[in-house]
């Protein structure tokens, strides 16, 4: 696969995303101590969205504590938001509550077979196990009959950050993903994270 890249650095937030940014650091301050996210996770929740086709019905897998889910609902583009994870978190916080959120399991979607125009799957895959992971990436690819975003650290040396259970390499990549539009996200010249995007309508 042929990565192109894009720098998170001077990207400029949609106003969707910048309204949720704004809501979180007055909430938890800019601190990575004081809270879940960093600042470079919303420029990537940012591009993110502006990958999305607009319409039809949009899936995020592990909405962790709800700042992408809400994103994706403010930002108006979609005709309905559904958001799943194994738990609700302690710390999900919404602005909007016009979305679906359930407790599910990435591994047995309770879901039909294209049930979404759209599913995002974004820093999720890499905290499985790896006999999960192609459990998982069937699942997601099984409920989308259109466009679908995965995200996972790029190329992670060890050791691993402490959640993570596998990493991303480029052999990983081609072997599973090799279909995909991979695009390497960067930070001060760094190689942060890489989001492959699937086209399953064909």
């Amino acid at each position: 696969m042929r990565y192109s890249r894009h720098p998170l650095d001077d990207l400029i937030l949609d106003e969707a995303t910048q309204k949720i940014y704004d809501d979180y650091v007055e909430r938890f301050g800019t601190e990575r101590k004081r809270g879940i996210y960093r600042y470079k996770n919303f420029p990537r929740f940012s591009y993110a969205l502006g990958v999305l086709p607009r319409g039809g019905r949009v899936l995020d897998v592990g909405v962790f504590t709800g700042q992408f889910l809400d994103i994706l609902t403010l930002s108006g583009k979609f005709d309905e938001v559904v958001g799943i994870d194994i738990v609700k978190k302690p710390g999900f916080h919404t602005l909007s509550s016009n979305y679906n959120f359930q407790i599910a399991d990435c591994r047995s979607l309770p879901f039909a077979d294209n049930s979404f125009d759209s599913v995002v799957c974004m820093e999720v895959l890499e905290h499985l196990e790896v006999q999960d992971f192609p459990i998982a990436l069937a699942e997601v690819r099984r409920v989308c009959m259109g466009r679908l975003i995965v995200s996972v650290p790029y190329n992670e040396q060890p050791p691993l950050s402490r959640n993570h259970r596998q990493a991303f390499d480029d052999d990983k990549i081609n072997s599973w993903f090799k279909d995909a539009k991979g695009t390497i996200l960067t930070e001060h010249g760094k190689d942060i994270w890489v989001m492959l995007e699937e086209n399953l309508s064909n």
